[in-house]
Formats: C-alpha cells, structure tokens, sequence
C-alpha cells in the first residue's frame, strides 16, 4: 500500500532540528513540512528499528518549542518521510501560521541533553 500526501509542503531550504531516536536526541535538516508531516535529511544517527520519533522545532520570535510525534512513511538512504500524529487543535493552529504566513523555522541554537545524558 503506498502512502501519499494530500496537503502541499513549504520548503524550508536546510533548517536543522532534532529528532529524537530511541530518546536521544540526533539534528536532521528539515527539507520540507505540512500540516500533516515533514521530510528529513538524517545527518549522524544510529542505526535503529524505531518507526516513531519525536521532533523539536523552536518557534520563530519566542523561546517556545513545538514538539511533534512522527512515525516514519518511507526511508532512501538518508531521507526519511514523516507523518504527524497526535497533534492537538493548538499544533496544528501553530503549524497553519508558520506555513501560511511565511515564517521559517530557525536553527535550533543548542539542542537539548536527553535525560541521562552529559
């Protein structure tokens, strides 16, 4: 069965975020991203079987981080296809005012440790 998405995806030209994989955190170059989902470039992560990650982007013009949980549609070499799931009204709202008014994402400036992590 193949998976197709139905919502257009705004560019986003390299912004890197972090992906969590198996709760620790790995930056990824966002390459595009919807309402629905986002397309990834893995720059240095482990090898793993895991299919659902969590992603950190900051929100442009605030100290806010938006965290969304993907599970992954596709996979060619180091790009992955993600799909959003759980979002609440407040994310998608978030998400609809990023794409609809232009506003990029920004380069996360320092990721965050995952617990347990020095």
């Amino acid at each position: 069965m193949s998976e197709r998405r139905n919502i257009d995806r705004s560019a986003l030209h390299g912004i890197l975020v972090n992906k969590y994989v198996e709760g620790r955190p790995h930056v990824v170059r966002l390459l595009d991203l919807s309402e629905t989902g986002a397309r990834v470039c893995c720059l240095l992560e482990p090898d793993s079987s895991a299919d659902r990650f969590a992603l950190e982007l900051e929100v442009p013009g605030t100290s806010d981080r938006l965290w969304l949980w993907a599970r992954q549609v596709w996979r060619r070499g180091r790009k992955q296809a993600l799909s959003f799931s759980g979002l609440t009204e407040g994310d998608r709202s978030m998400l609809r005012a990023l794409l609809e008014t232009g506003e990029r994402l920004v380069p996360l400036r320092q990721p965050v440790q995952a617990v347990g992590q020095s």
